[in-house]
């Protein structure tokens, strides 16, 4: 290689270990000497892909990749930039359409709209979902789909859903489902774990099954950890070791909500998002995962039935950061009855992988004719150091006043680092816009063509759009009894 005779080969691998996956891409298609180099040396893949993962195929990891390892990384990175260089005044106009029949979705109605659906989950070519209809029997399913195989599909069935919460364990072969449900009598917490890697997707474990008490609010999604499972509501967070069978109702004094709870990076710690209730800030608070909890579930003696039982705890949250409710910038007059929403998808809740960097989108109620145009603030908050740092979008350089935010705000998925936010128009001609950031600041928007295929109506276009997978640029959307997939 030309670089060779100034430094070994051994050295420029350390030197592409230690760079991002974009840059061992990038050199890699630089010289048939450093692609030779990366092809003869997986770690360098192995170890950059933790930079920016991205979904691999089901039951292969980093250290057990696929032999396509090479040609996906390059199109994750070339996705990657394409999206990023996007320019809104170019409007990206789809590559690749599939359409999957999933008409367990459908009321028999066929003139009702679509059921409401969850905010789905993606993990690559698996999709998960969980669908609605308060009008009618209490029994919901959740759907898990493969995208490429429509053979390989499961229903589950359950209550009523509060919530729910999956994520891929890292074996990337087993998917941990955990739901709260309304059983007509009480909300109970469920947790199952489901093969992936088979012919057919199937139950593999059932590790939790547990009232919840009263006095919960529930109100977030559960999220899953390692053995252990937490779930916010109002000002309490359960917290349970489902291997053990043991757990805690933490309730917080002196705090209005959780706003979201996030595995620490360490994985022996949480993150709480909180609103206090003495001042106008949103608070942090770094809580340690109690590991010596008492058992939740006692047996009556000589009897096989026994009851559940959440010992409470009592805890004061110290404040580690805050930052206020209000818009970050003194520059922004905004009228008294203007209200400030938080995006939904950017108070989910997130395992440890995406808890170095918190996003928080924010955006103002727009006016009923529509002559002015949201107020959308993003806030990147970092947890190491604390820091933040707000940006104010420009109104004249984002969509045209006539666009609304769309009540689906974005997919849910592993690896991403961003908080999708869609706003739509009147009509299916002029498209939708998506908000598109990352974790080093960078944003743009994305001006999505919506295919002549998709209903005229924009008001079924509405309900039908699931929301826009970052990771892969997949456009979802639902019409009819099919599940249409854009490829931007």
């Amino acid at each position: 290689m030309a670089t060779s005779s100034v430094l070994p080969a051994e050295l420029w691998i350390e030197i592409l270990m230690r760079s991002s996956l974009e840059g061992a891409v990038n050199m890699y298609q630089t010289s048939s000497a450093f692609r030779s180099l990366v092809q003869s040396n997986q770690r360098i893949l192995t170890v950059t892909w933790y930079t920016f993962p991205f979904d691999l195929p089901i039951g292969m990891t980093p250290e057990n990749p696929p032999p396509n390892f090479l040609g996906l990384a390059v199109q994750a990175v070339r996705l990657r930039e394409r999206l990023k260089q996007a320019d809104i005044t170019k409007t990206l106009i789809p590559l690749a359409h599939t359409a999957h029949s999933l008409p367990s979705i459908c009321s028999d109605d066929e003139d009702d709209e679509p059921h409401n659906i969850e905010y789905p989950f993606v993990f690559g070519d698996i999709i998960v979902y969980a669908w609605t209809d308060p009008d009618n029997h209490p029994l919901r399913t959740i759907i898990v789909a493969d995208l490429k195989n429509e053979t390989r599909r499961l229903d589950i069935p359950t209550w009523v859903i509060d919530s729910f919460y999956c994520q891929m364990l890292d074996d990337n072969s087993t998917l941990r489902i955990s739901t709260i449900c309304w059983d007509g009598h009480n909300d109970a917490l469920t947790v199952h774990d489901y093969a992936l890697s088979e012919s057919e997707i199937r139950h593999a474990k059932h590790l939790l099954d547990t009232p919840i008490p009263p006095s919960v609010s529930i109100g977030n999604s559960p999220i899953t950890e390692g053995d252990f499972v937490f779930v916010p509501g109002g000002s309490s967070l359960l917290v349970a070791n489902m291997r053990a069978y043991t757990g805690l109702h933490l309730t917080f004094d002196g705090i209005q909500s959780i706003h979201r709870v996030r595995v620490h990076s360490d994985r022996r710690s949480i993150i709480v998002e909180f609103k206090d209730e003495s001042d106008h800030h949103i608070h942090f608070s770094i809580l340690p995962i109690p590991l010596a909890m008492p058992v939740l579930f006692s047996r009556h003696e000589d009897s096989q039935s026994g009851e559940w039982q959440w010992p409470v705890e009592h805890i004061s949250l110290v404040s580690v950061f805050s930052y206020p409710t209000g818009f970050q910038s003194p520059d922004i007059p905004m009228p008294a009855d203007v209200v400030i929403t938080r995006s939904m998808s950017s108070g989910a809740s997130l395992a440890s992988l995406n808890s170095n960097i918190m996003e928080i989108i924010r955006h103002s109620t727009q006016s009923l004719d529509r002559s002015q145009p949201h107020v959308i603030e993003r806030i990147s908050v970092s947890i190491n150091p604390w820091s933040i740092q707000s940006t104010i979008l420009q109104p004249a350089a984002g969509p045209p006043p006539n666009f609304e935010i769309l009540r689906v705000r974005g997919t849910q998925e592993r690896y991403s680092s961003h908080a999708a936010l869609i706003m739509i128009g009147e009509t299916v001609g002029e498209g939708i816009y998506v908000l598109r950031t990352e974790k080093n600041d960078g944003m743009n928007w994305l001006h999505l063509n919506l295919p002549s295929s998709i209903d005229p109506s924009m008001k079924t276009t509405e309900v039908a759009i699931w929301g826009f997978d970052m990771t892969g640029g997949r456009l979802f959307v639902y019409l009819q009894d099919k599940l249409h997939v854009f490829y931007y």
